[in-house]
């Protein structure tokens, strides 16, 4: 995490069925969604396909990664986000790269975005920087279109930032972070010795939800 996205080589592949303005819509979208991040798209390709390919493959540079490992004892884990509208955010993601850069420079020690799951990714993180991540369930942000608090720690694609900063880390953080990015930055958890994910809800030790399994 942490980097900075500098352009987008493209290669898509359409059926005759598909309209000529709809394919000029996918690729216009492509070129918003770089631009947004301060990118261009370079080049690439548009071929005719029998199924639909988009294949993208995005180019940057990071001078000081933040990765999963890092995390240590003592640290507290964070999330970003607050979501309005849940089919709009996942049809149309916002790239969280300036908040990345952003939390690195306030000292972020391991950040990984939630793509297949709050619960699932805290334990990709526990991995990586061989800790325990402890969430605390009352304090998970919830979705309006979240039926329990429960689906808020397996839902996935939001592209939110999981991210364990310094325990010393205040409210203050987050106050100065939803002012200058308009979305809250909160605490959820800590970080502690041992391995794997613990989830509490009241103060008690609940079932780890499982998240998104590639495989």
């Amino acid at each position: 995490m942490a980097a900075e996205p500098l352009g987008l080589l493209v290669s898509v592949g359409v059926s005759d069925e598909w309209p000529e303005d709809l394919v000029t819509d996918v690729l216009g979208g492509i070129a918003d969604a770089a631009t947004s991040v301060g990118a261009m798209v370079w080049g690439g390709d548009l071929v005719r396909s029998d199924k639909l390919i988009v294949d993208v493959v995005v180019v940057g540079k990071a001078a000081r990664p933040v990765r999963r490992a890092g995390a240590q004892a003592g640290d507290a884990l964070w999330v970003t986000g607050r979501d309005h509208l849940a089919r709009e955010r996942f049809a149309h993601p916002i790239p969280r790269i300036a908040e990345a850069l952003w939390l690195r420079d306030r000292g972020a020690r391991a950040m990984l975005d939630v793509s297949d799951g709050l619960a699932a990714d805290a334990g990709h993180l526990a991995a990586a920087s061989a800790v325990r991540c402890v969430i605390d369930s009352d304090r998970v942000p919830v979705h309006p279109a979240a039926e329990t608090p429960g689906r808020a720690l397996v839902s996935g694609e939001e592209y939110e930032l999981l991210v364990a900063l310094p325990g010393d880390a205040t409210a203050a953080l987050g106050r100065e972070f939803e002012s200058r990015f308009g979305v809250p930055l909160t605490r959820v958890g800590s970080i502690e010795s041992g391995s794997g994910v613990e989830v509490v809800r009241e103060g008690k030790a609940i079932d780890v939800p499982a998240g998104f399994r590639h495989f």
